[in-house]
């Protein structure tokens, strides 16, 4: 956990989500972005790299099928959409906060 931010009156625990992967520490810079995520009473930030934009697919161009990715997220992992030579793996967000271990942390940071 990195800290607690108010969010619009609300404490929100700040995780790092590159360091929960087990993937390293996210360095703080100009990229770095938290994202909010408020699932089934669970309010968390999720501190990521950066956030490169959005995407729109197709229902046609997603597959169940998920690809194999460098972090070991596999279990949060929904699929992927597939548009020419690229592959976009899906982060089930709730699959992660649903997760023992998340809500473990999450609960530790609305404690504070």
């Amino acid at each position: 956990m990195k800290g607690v931010a108010n969010v619009r009156g609300q404490l929100l625990p700040i995780l790092d989500l590159r360091q929960y992967l087990g993937s390293g520490v996210t360095q703080s810079g100009r990229n770095t972005r938290v994202l909010v995520v408020n699932h089934r009473e669970v309010p968390a930030g999720l501190m990521v790299d950066e956030v490169l934009g959005f995407r729109r697919f197709a229902d046609k161009e997603f597959s169940a099928d998920a690809p194999p990715t460098v972090v070991r997220v596999d279990r949060y992992i929904a699929g992927a959409f597939r548009r020419n030579n690229e592959v976009w793996p899906v982060l089930s967000l709730r699959t992660l906060v649903e997760s023992p271990s998340f809500l473990q942390a999450a609960s530790r940071g609305r404690q504070t």
